[in-house]
């Protein structure tokens, strides 16, 4: 998630959905404060390890990390109360399985309702990833309305285990998993459980219904930037 955000924010021409003086702002919601500060640690640690990618950063604050192309990757709990007032080339939401739903004071619904139209005038992406969790909320509704051929085709949700998402997940984490807690592994590692809804332990929802701009995903854009070309930090 977090390299996904910085992919966007560093390596991506938005200079045709922003007016002048617009800021764009990648937006990254996680469930709460402390692990929106672990996915901006991350963003910060992915650039940091490259000599190239590190002239991206123009400066880091508690909840921002600044690009050197004018793009601010912000970090946010999901609340609906806090998503406003932004103009976003993107928003990426994290573990949304696991935040309120209906029950709630601050259901998904309602978060997601608040972050769409940050979307409005660039028809950037809403990006969604998840492992699954129970048969409720925004995720499940979406992945029920739209997965397989019969869905949207402007949305893309795609599932699969752990070891399709991150191919270097060792042998032995599941494996030892598994002897302290089956039940729980089939949710986490492969969607079993008796809580969850589908066979898979990741669900992505990549939501391109409102966009143009990003219709062929910036196929053309986002094919990555020469180390020179790469503005330098004021």
């Amino acid at each position: 998630m977090s390299v996904q955000a910085c992919y966007i924010a560093g390596l991506c021409d938005h200079s045709d959905a922003l007016t002048a003086g617009e800021k764009g702002v990648v937006l990254l919601i996680a469930p709460d404060t402390r692990q929106a500060k672990v996915l901006l640690d991350y963003a910060e640690g992915t650039l940091e390890s490259s000599p190239v990618l590190r002239q991206l950063i123009a400066s880091r604050t508690a909840d921002t990390l600044t690009f050197t192309t004018g793009i601010e990757l912000q970090v946010r709990a999901a609340s609906f109360r806090r998503l406003r007032g932004v103009t976003a080339v993107a928003i990426l939401a994290d573990e949304a399985c696991y935040w309120p739903t209906e029950e709630s004071s601050n259901p998904d619904t309602e978060i997601l309702n608040a972050a769409r139209p940050a979307l409005a005038t660039t028809g950037g992406p809403l990006i969604i990833i998840s492992s699954p969790y129970a048969r409720r909320g925004e995720v499940y509704e979406t992945w029920n309305r739209h997965f397989g051929p019969e869905g949207d085709p402007r949305i893309l949700v795609a599932q699969g285990a752990a070891a399709d998402f991150n191919p270097n997940l060792p042998d032995g984490v599941v494996t030892r998993a598994i002897e302290r807690d089956p039940e729980a592994v089939k949710a986490e590692y492969s969607g079993n459980g008796v809580q969850t809804w589908r066979p898979s332990s990741m669900l992505g929802v990549w939501n391109y219904a409102s966009s143009q701009v990003w219709q062929s995903v910036r196929s053309t854009e986002c094919t990555g930037i020469a180390p020179s070309a790469i503005p330098a930090a004021a």
